[in-house]
């Protein structure tokens, strides 16, 4: 699956850009979002953001949740002085059932923290194949 630290980094950007755009997003206090699209389906809010991606039977193929623990005012962490802390997890399924769950329960919005994480999720993943 993923093969080198540029496969890591690139995913670590990816999620960087979406966790940062779903923090800017949840200032506004009506922000929901609910999407059904063919084997996707995507749910956002003020306070949680979930992506369950489905095979054609309709069984979970992966799954993304982050959700707030601890908010900070959204001014305050624009300019580096407070942080959000996070509850995050990442599952992969296969037949219908759970086969890997990667979850931190207090990350916070450094990128470092991100890479890490990733990095541990990609590296279990090469290794299972």
């Amino acid at each position: 699956m993923v093969q080198s630290d540029v496969e890591v980094f690139k995913l670590h950007n990816l999620f960087q850009r979406v966790l940062y755009k779903w923090l800017e997003c949840s200032r506004y206090l009506d922000f929901n979002i609910e999407k059904e699209i063919p084997h996707l389906t995507i749910y956002v809010n003020g306070n949680s953001l979930a992506v369950v991606s489905s095979h054609e039977n309709g069984f979970p193929r992966c799954s993304i949740s982050l959700r707030k623990l601890v908010s900070c005012p959204l001014d305050y962490w624009e300019q580096g002085v407070a942080d959000f802390t996070l509850y995050s997890r990442v599952c992969f399924y296969g037949r219908g059932k759970l086969q890997h769950e990667f979850k931190r329960t207090d990350i916070g919005t450094l990128s470092i923290d991100w890479y890490l994480y990733i990095s541990d999720i990609l590296a279990h993943l090469n290794e299972s194949q």
